[in-house]
């Protein structure tokens, strides 16, 4: 990452649209809305901290969401849709990415500071604050904090940043290169402490989880998605028969009307950008809503893919609309980042494609078609797949594709893992309907670590 020279209280401080400085032109009087970076060492200020860990958690989910999105096959950008004009995006689409790409600088800008501010609460209850013995509940609440979103941060490294087109990972206060491997291994270092400091103290939140056995199962759920993900079979199956089970709160990433979801203003009712591809609104329980404001006046719920169409610049007199996601249009709907599908998704691929033994987990079965056929049947017009059904990685897949549409990057790194070819979609005016252009010309895979970094961290020059 860049890096900080400024503090963790002067993005603190941005959110609430002031600024600090150290000195003050004479007799201008001294203002009364700042503070010092020591006088957040203090225990009554740690809330504080961490509510700007919580937010910078959200500026950071919303672009690993659509960005990675756009590299995969699930979105595209296209000129035809109206308002689509960034050429940073376009770059993205087709796989041919400049280190100069804006777009991806602040995503990793925002990954850069969530990894800081985390580690640097840390290091801030470590060795600087001082808590009094019935303060113990909220030392353990910073220190789980900023040890499990230190391990997000490192686990959005390893799984969408990279160095070269096909080589995952990211840097750490202008380090070297840290492989995807060994970012897996320090996110997971950091769940162990995470774990160590989830205490029954602890005040717990919607952010973090409001009891000691539902932050249990988060830790559980998000061990066995980086081991998934590294081809760690085994420790995947025992992390995730300790994960989430039905009915268990999502961990979502929040936002309000003035520090809203940025997919309301990549592929949204704010700025219609980035189309989702076809397929989508032909699976099970997609719903393609006429309008955005068709779509915020419905009950979305318990619709498995909200769409609605989005009109292209050229009329070609009807045929396929642009789809656009609907899981997002208002500024403050909030982004899941983990939820109990994904560890019975995950427990069925274990089982079924990696032959791992799942049992004790907390669906109370060991078949991998009725766990898919929980997470498919509590939505609206999605039957369960019949009996006989083959699960294989295709299925798989395709179940992950359908449940994880537009959320926070699982396609890109599904693609990866299991050799998918990259495709590109493009709208074809003329015909009213969107093609297949073949595999994307471009060689990128991962987003690039962008010239912010490689331009003054030593280790690359």
């Amino acid at each position: 990452m860049r890096t900080f020279t400024y503090t963790l209280l002067s993005f603190l401080i941005l959110a609430g649209a002031t600024t600090a400085c150290d000195s003050f032109v004479s007799d201008v009087e001294e203002p009364i809305d700042t503070v010092t970076d020591g006088q957040l060492n203090t225990a009554e200020q740690v809330p504080f901290v961490i509510t700007g860990i919580y937010r910078q958690f959200a500026l950071t989910s919303d672009n690993a969401g659509f960005l990675t999105d756009l590299l995969s096959d699930a979105s595209y950008f296209d000129t035809d849709l109206q308002d689509a004009t960034f050429p940073s995006f376009r770059e993205i689409d087709v796989a041919d990415i400049t280190t100069q790409n804006n777009s991806i600088d602040a995503y990793y800008n925002d990954l850069g500071e969530l990894r800081f501010f985390s580690d640097n609460l840390v290091n801030r209850v470590q060795n600087n604050v001082e808590f009094s013995s019935d303060q113990q509940g909220l030392q353990d609440r910073a220190l789980y904090v900023g040890h499990f979103f230190g391990a997000v941060a490192r686990y959005y490294y390893a799984s969408h940043i990279g160095l070269n087109p096909t080589e995952p990972g990211g840097v750490i206060n202008s380090g070297p290169f840290i492989s995807a491997s060994d970012m897996y291994d320090q996110a997971l270092a950091d769940l162990d402490s995470a774990s160590t400091n989830n205490t029954s103290n602890i005040s717990g939140s919607a952010a973090i989880g409001t009891s000691q056995d539902l932050r249990s199962k988060y830790i559980s759920t998000f061990r066995a998605r980086i081991h998934l993900f590294s081809g760690e079979y085994s420790d995947a199956a025992s992390a995730a028969v300790n994960g989430l089970a039905m009915g268990d709160p999502s961990l979502s990433a929040q936002y309000a009307t003035n520090e809203n979801n940025g997919y309301f203003f990549a592929s949204g009712p704010g700025r219609s950008q980035i189309a989702y591809a076809e397929r989508f609104s032909n699976y099970d329980g997609a719903t393609v809503y006429s309008s955005p404001s068709a779509a915020q006046g419905a009950d979305r719920s318990n619709v498995r893919v909200p769409l609605y169409a989005g009109a292209a610049t050229s009329d070609a007199g009807g045929g396929t609309p642009f789809f656009i996601q609907a899981k997002y249009v208002t500024r403050d709907a909030p982004l899941e980042f983990m939820t109990w599908e994904e560890n019975a998704l995950m427990l069925a691929e274990l089982a079924a494609v990696h032959g791992q033994d799942i049992s004790g987990n907390p669906f109370g079965t060991t078949d991998p078609l009725e766990l898919i056929n929980m997470v498919r049947t509590q939505y609206t017009d999605v039957d369960a797949l019949p009996s006989g059904t083959t699960v294989d990685q295709d299925l798989i897949l395709q179940e992950r594709d359908i449940e994880f549409f537009a959320e926070v990057g699982f396609r890109l790194v599904d693609m990866r893992r299991t050799g998918q070819t990259f495709i590109r979609q493009q709208y074809d005016a003329s015909a009213g309907e969107e093609v297949n252009t073949g595999e994307v010309p471009g060689p990128w895979r991962v987003l690039p670590i962008t010239d912010n970094e490689r331009n003054q961290n030593p280790n690359f020059n």
